[in-house]
């Protein structure tokens, strides 16, 4: 993921939480942390997969 579109993200999870109610600021930062941890695991676990595949894959045997 490229900076530029983590920040578009960041931007609608913050357009988001405030369209929830979430008017506060901490509110809304906390809701940014909690998807950002979120992306960044997934594309780890995606990653790891995409490793292992690549490692279990032998086109000559």
């Amino acid at each position: 993921m490229q900076l530029s579109d983590a920040l578009i993200i960041a931007e609608q999870i913050v357009e988001d939480a405030e369209a929830e109610g979430f008017a506060n600021t901490a509110d809304a930062m906390r809701l940014l942390l909690r998807d950002m941890a979120l992306c960044e695991r997934v594309s780890n676990a995606t990653k790891s997969q995409t490793a292992s595949l690549s490692l279990s894959y032998n086109p000559l045997s």
